[in-house]
C-alpha cells in the first residue's frame, strides 16, 4: 500500500488516563453545558446571528482578471488591482514584506465608496473629480490617501481641502 505521507508513520492514539478524565477543567466544562439557559429567540433570529457572512461583492470598476492584489473593504466588497500600479502610485498600500511574485490579499477598514475613489488614483485612465464630493467624504478620502500614501490622491485632496476651506472658488490648472 502506498503511503501518502513521507517519513515515519504516526504512532497509534494513546489511551486516556483516569487522571485526565477526572481533570477539573472537564468537569467545569460539563457543568457549564448543564447550566445553559434556554434561548427565547425565534429560529430566524438565531440563523441571522450565527449564519456565515454573505459572499463578498466584486467592484465593477476594479475587477482586473490578471490582478495580483485583492482588497476587501469593510463592507465586504472585493477590489482586484494590479501590483505594478500600486507600487508606482503609492508608498503604503502594499505590505513591505510583499515579494514581487506572490499575490496579496488585503483587508482594509475603509468602506467601498472611499476605496473606489482612492483606487481611481492608481490608474492613469480614470478622471477623478473630488470637487463633487461632500466635505465629510473628501476628508475620509484624504485620510485614506495619507494612510496608504497614494501620492497623487494626497496632492489632489490637499488642493480640494484648501479650496473648501477658503471663501473663493478654486479651479484646477488646465
Amino acid at each position: 500500500m502506498d503511503s501518502l505521507f513521507v517519513g515515519k508513520p504516526l504512532p497509534p492514539p494513546r489511551a486516556t488516563t483516569m487522571k485526565e478524565l477526572n481533570d477539573r477543567r472537564f468537569k467545569e466544562f460539563a457543568a457549564l453545558k448543564l447550566k445553559e439557559e434556554p434561548i427565547d429567540e425565534p429560529a430566524d433570529n438565531l440563523y441571522v446571528r450565527f449564519a456565515p457572512p454573505p459572499p463578498p461583492k466584486t467592484s465593477s470598476r476594479f475587477n482586473a482578471q490578471d490582478a495580483e492584489i485583492t482588497v476587501l473593504s469593510s463592507d465586504n466588497v472585493l477590489f482586484r488591482l494590479h501590483k505594478a500600479n500600486a507600487r508606482v502610485t503609492s508608498g503604503g498600500l502594499l505590505p513591505s514584506q510583499s515579494s514581487g511574485t506572490e499575490d496579496a490579499f488585503l483587508t482594509l477598514p475603509e468602506p467601498a465608496e472611499i476605496l473606489e475613489i482612492l483606487f481611481e488614483f492608481l490608474y492613469p485612465d480614470y478622471e477623478t473629480d473630488l470637487e463633487r464630493l461632500e466635505f465629510s467624504a473628501l476628508l475620509r478620502v484624504a485620510e485614506a490617501a495619507e494612510k496608504y500614501v497614494v501620492f497623487y490622491a494626497m496632492n489632489h485632496c490637499t488642493f480640494c481641502l484648501r479650496c473648501a476651506s477658503s471663501s473663493s472658488p478654486c479651479s484646477f490648472p488646465q
